[in-house]
């Protein structure tokens, strides 16, 4: 197995709590619970696509403004990038949004691929982009995230992948390098940082 040279982080949920109203998000766009935001709006026409965004980008807004830390997740990219290792974020928010979300809460990373720059997880894109970007092969990239969706994308692009859950998960976590509830899990886990 190959070190680990870089980190890649998914945002919300897995550095802050964002607090997006998922709910009030969908019913404004007419979408039901199960169905994917992204995912819907790639099957509009552009004038159709540029409204949803606007929605979406709104209540990714809000929801980085009311968005708090997750303990401990400060400090592990803190003493991660005292550790020298390269930072990444792999979002499917917006870049601004993503970016002021980093910002106000004083996470310093090296490079943000948002939904604007490779089509959005559970697809592997965005990680293949960032091992190039550091130019890195996929294996020595370690993948923390919250979701199902992160967890194919890492299984997808033979990335090892950690998943910050608090409370027991509604989705399978086979495949998983590490699950955990707290940052300390992950420090004594990887033993970089």
């Amino acid at each position: 197995m190959k070190e680990i040279r870089a980190l890649v982080f998914d945002l919300d949920g897995t550095l802050v709590d964002s607090k997006i109203d998922f709910v009030s998000m969908k019913k404004a766009l007419g979408l039901k619970d199960e169905d994917d935001v992204l995912e819907y709006i790639e099957t509009l026409a552009p004038s159709e696509r540029a409204l949803a965004l606007e929605i979406v980008q709104r209540h990714e807004e809000a929801g980085a403004k009311a968005a708090s830390v997750i303990e401990g997740a400060l400090e592990f990219c803190e003493n991660a990038r005292a550790a020298k290792l390269p930072i990444a974020i792999l979002t499917r928010n917006a870049r601004s949004i993503a970016q002021l979300c980093l910002r106000e809460h004083g996470f310093s990373v090296d490079l943000v691929v948002a939904r604007e720059d490779c089509a959005p997880k559970p697809l592997p894109d965005g990680l293949f982009k960032i091992a190039r970007s550091f130019d890195l092969e996929p294996t020595q990239l370690y993948f923390v995230g919250d979701y199902l969706y992160d967890l194919q994308a890492g299984l997808a692009a033979d990335v090892r992948t950690a998943l910050y859950l608090p409370n027991e998960p509604d989705f399978s976590t086979e495949g998983a390098d590490l699950v955990f509830n707290h940052y300390d899990l992950l420090r004594g886990h990887l033993a970089i940082c």
